[in-house]
């Protein structure tokens, strides 16, 4: 049905929920997985939030461009050890195929698109809040724009429901 499978992440919890549901799918697919993460550029940071894997006491009196620089690097490392983590998770481990792939955009959802097309993918899986009304058309959401743009299949992964305690 489904033989090689996208996973864009971005260090949040939200995508490590949905990679962990992917690799799930992966396994009882048997699909490709390709990790993905769409590194912003050097001019963006100015703007936009670091994201979590980076160490934030690394970040001291650096320039955008020294910035930039910790951030490719630890998207390198991050993405390296989530392949690893994959390839744990196969039976036997290294049973599932997995590889990393970044690319630096201002655009993840074009970064998404353009990668799922140039890698063979068949499946973008895709995390999301759930956002509704004023909050989801004010903050956007990448998956929305995937969702819109894409070709090809696109499963939209949602945190569990937590119950309210009683």
């Amino acid at each position: 049905m489904y033989n090689h499978v996208l996973i864009p992440v971005d260090g949040s919890e939200l995508s490590e929920g949905a990679l962990q549901a992917t690799i799930v799918l992966a396994k009882r697919l048997d699909a490709r997985l390709t990790v993905f993460y769409a590194l912003p550029t050097a001019g963006a940071y100015a703007y936009a939030t670091v994201p979590p894997f980076v160490e934030r006491s690394e970040l001291d009196a650096k320039t955008l461009q020294e910035v930039h620089q910790l951030i490719s690097d630890s998207a390198a490392t991050y993405l390296k050890g989530l392949v690893a983590r994959v390839q744990q998770a196969g039976d036997p481990p290294g049973s599932i195929l997995v590889a990393a792939e970044c690319v630096e955009s201002d655009e993840p959802h074009r970064a998404i698109l353009d990668a799922a097309q140039r890698l063979g993918c068949d499946l973008i899986v895709m995390a999301s809040h759930g956002r509704r009304g004023l909050g989801a058309l004010l903050l956007g959401s990448e998956t929305q724009k995937v969702l819109t743009h894409s070709t090809l299949p696109v499963l939209v992964w949602r945190p569990p429901a937590v119950s309210p305690a009683s």
